[in-house]
């Protein structure tokens, strides 16, 4: 119990209570992707998106935020 109290301590505040990823948000729905693809067809969309959504290409920053929040979230599932 000793050990998990020291890595407690060393994690942030603000890892521990976030609430970044919403567990009712649809993220293949954001990313244009089934259930059922896999890894190389969600980073296929995603870099698709980011291109078209980017804020320094003239794209919606609120939008670029969702797509990479969803391709994060699904790249570790």
């Amino acid at each position: 119990m000793n050990n998990f109290r020291k890595l407690m301590f060393k994690i942030p505040r603000k890892f521990i209570f976030s609430n970044k990823f919403d567990a009712t948000k649809d993220y293949y729905k954001v990313l244009g992707v089934k259930k059922s693809s896999g890894r190389a067809d969600i980073k296929k969309s995603y870099y698709k998106l980011v291109k078209k959504h980017h804020p320094d290409q003239g794209g919606d920053a609120k939008k670029f935020k969702q797509i990479s929040e969803a391709y994060h979230v699904l790249e570790d599932a």
